[in-house]
C-alpha cells in the first residue's frame, strides 16, 4: 500500500481511495471557531507534520499547497504517527494537515476542519510486482475484491 504519486515501474497498481485533507487545530486556537480553514490561515502558524521520510507524498502535497498559496510553512515538529501528531496538536504545540481518515479518531483537545478550497486529496493505492508468482497474483486479486 502506498500513496501516489509513487515510482510504479515494474508494479501493478490499483488505486483504492482518495482521501481529502483536513486541518487539525487545537480546540483553544483562534481558528477553532471557523467553519473551514484556508492555507493562508495557517501561514506562519507552528505546524506539526508527518515526518517527510514516513509520509513523503503528504509532505510534498502540503509543501505544494503552501507554495501555491504564497504562504509560509513554519514546521515546529515532525512526528511519525498520526496519534502522536494529534497529541502534539491537542497540547497546543501547533496545527496540522492530515488525510481525512483521522476523522475516525476522536480527540478531546484537537478538532478537524475542512480545508477551503476543498478536494485537496491523496490517492491511496495497492501494488504488487508485475513479475510476482501466481499465488501472489491470486492473493492480490482477492485483496482487491475485499476492498
Amino acid at each position: 500500500f502506498a500513496y501516489l504519486p509513487f515510482a510504479t515501474e515494474g508494479l501493478d497498481v490499483e488505486p483504492l481511495t482518495k482521501e481529502d485533507l483536513v486541518a487539525v487545530i487545537p480546540v483553544a486556537h483562534r481558528l477553532a471557531r471557523e467553519r473551514s480553514i484556508t492555507i493562508k490561515d495557517l501561514s506562519g502558524e507552528p505546524l506539526v507534520l508527518p515526518n517527510r521520510a514516513v509520509m513523503p507524498q503528504l509532505r510534498q502535497l502540503i509543501t505544494g499547497l503552501f507554495d501555491l498559496n504564497a504562504s509560509k510553512m513554519n514546521v515546529a515538529y515532525e512526528v511519525e504517527q498520526a496519534v502522536n501528531l494529534l497529541n502534539f496538536v491537542g497540547t497546543g504545540l501547533g496545527c496540522s494537515l492530515l488525510s481525512n481518515y483521522v476523522l475516525r479518531i476522536k480527540h478531546d483537545t484537537a478538532i478537524y476542519k475542512p480545508i477551503d478550497p476543498p478536494n485537496v486529496s491523496l490517492e491511496l493505492a495497492v501494488m504488487k510486482r508485475k513479475d510476482s508468482r501466481p499465488p501472489a497474483d491470486r492473493l492480490f486479486q482477492m485483496a482487491l475484491r475485499e476492498f
